[in-house]
């Protein structure tokens, strides 16, 4: 009897362990759901404007440009920067756009490297990156 509880209850935690790599979702350390960034605008702006710029201080109320979920779009794609040297997103080359250049190094562009907080709580991954990349490069669509 004791060789059996103790085989099923092996097999009960083989089986749950499982489970949560089985879903194919990505988790995050609480173990819930994270969405996949894909190399659209809808994606970009859900999962790294809204969460990372469209702040408080930031681009969300005070700094141009306004980046709120509704606004966004509108407010980067082929408009001028305020230093009036290149737009925040120029659709198809991203290294002519002031925005993508500001999160890969502050380089020759005025002020610190984007986010601002990102000394403190990290810069955007390389996949983050590569995501808005790819979308620039493809067009910067309102996808």
């Amino acid at each position: 009897m004791g060789k059996y509880l103790f085989f099923s209850l092996i097999m009960a935690l083989l089986f749950i362990s499982s489970c949560s790599t089985e879903t194919g979702m990505d988790t995050n350390d609480e173990n819930e759901p994270t969405d996949q960034l894909m190399s659209t605008f809808s994606s970009i702006n859900t999962l790294v404007l809204s969460k990372r710029c469209a702040k408080s201080g930031c681009h969300l109320d005070s700094i141009n440009p306004i980046l709120s979920s509704n606004e966004a779009y509108a407010n980067i794609v082929g408009k001028i920067n305020g230093e009036r040297t290149l737009n925040y997103i120029e659709p198809g080359q991203p290294d002519r756009s002031y925005l993508f250049q500001k999160i890969i190094s502050s380089g020759n562009r005025s002020g610190a490297r984007m986010p601002f907080d990102g000394a403190s709580r990290g810069y955007l991954s390389d996949a983050e990156i590569d995501s808005i990349r790819a979308w620039i490069t493809a067009g910067a669509k309102n996808n």
